[in-house]
């Protein structure tokens, strides 16, 4: 079988059996009306948490014993208002709205248990903070250049795993990788412009994906992105020693990560654990 493997489908309904997902690695819509090619991601708040309960309790369906699920969402989701209420924004900036912690206690309503959360500062340094990001404001009304985002980590506590090593093998070769992916604070640039951002609004850097996989799965696992978007989940997930699955609604978007598979496979698929990669 290929490894990775992307399907195309609505992650409200994923076409796997239950329990076969070590980790969940994934950044679901922030309902920030971002242009997608087939996603509306400007919906009423109501349908949108509506639709995250559903995608954490899929999540949790297909989750294995003992496995994790990371979320990479905006601390905050900043509005952009037009015409009259442009004003009002500036006065009185009444259109920010906290999207991280409603996302912590969807996901604890679904029976994932929070686990705490990692900052992912989009630069090596806070004073790299692109100056896009840079919107300072009136001085009389001051505002917050957000340069960073949350990587929440959640766990399945139901019982069943098999016990582990003590010491992770990716970690054997490289001990300083498992100071920095235990950090709280992770600083890893945001993926430059280029031939993802041709076709995907919000490429994942390589290194997130890297970080994210090595801290909270063992070679041989199934690491399942559910929004997989570029494919940057499932594609570093193989080549890292693991079983990578990406759903996507975008068909366009399952084509290119294909493509960008086959440009870049350069080492064998890792072989699935026996009975566990069971699609519906």
């Amino acid at each position: 079988m290929k490894n990775p493997v992307f399907i195309n489908c609505d992650s409200t309904c994923l076409p796997l059996a239950d329990g076969v997902a070590d980790l969940i690695l994934t950044s679901p819509p922030y309902n920030a009306n971002i242009q997608y090619d087939v996603w509306n991601d400007c919906m009423p708040w109501p349908e949108y948490w509506a639709l995250a309960s559903r995608w954490a309790c899929e999540m949790f369906r297909v989750s294995a014993p003992g496995g994790h699920a990371v979320l990479n969402v905006a601390i905050d989701i900043r509005t952009k208002p037009t015409g009259a209420s442009r004003a009002k924004e500036h006065r009185e900036r009444v259109d920010v709205f906290p999207l991280a912690m409603p996302w912590v206690e969807t996901m604890k309503q679904a029976r994932w248990v929070y686990r705490g959360s990692h900052i992912w500062l989009k630069a090596t340094a806070p004073e790299e903070i692109r100056r896009s990001h840079a919107r300072f404001g009136h001085d009389a009304v001051p505002a917050i250049i957000n340069g960073g985002e949350l990587v929440l980590v959640f766990l399945n506590t139901t019982t069943g795993r098999p016990a582990r090593p003590n010491v992770k093998p990716d970690y054997l070769e490289d001990r300083r990788a498992r100071m920095l992916d235990a950090n709280a604070l992770w600083c890893i640039h945001q993926a430059q412009p280029g031939r993802d951002r041709n076709w995907h609004p919000c490429p994942w850097p390589d290194e997130l994906a890297e970080r994210g996989v090595r801290r909270y799965s063992w070679p041989g696992d199934i690491v399942l992105d559910p929004f997989s978007g570029t494919g940057v989940v499932p594609r570093v997930a193989a080549r890292m020693g693991r079983i990578g699955i990406g759903c996507e609604i975008s068909e366009q978007c399952i084509r290119n990560a294909e493509a960008r598979c086959d440009v870049r496979r350069a080492h064998a698929p890792a072989r699935p654990k026996q009975g566990r990669l069971a699609l519906k």
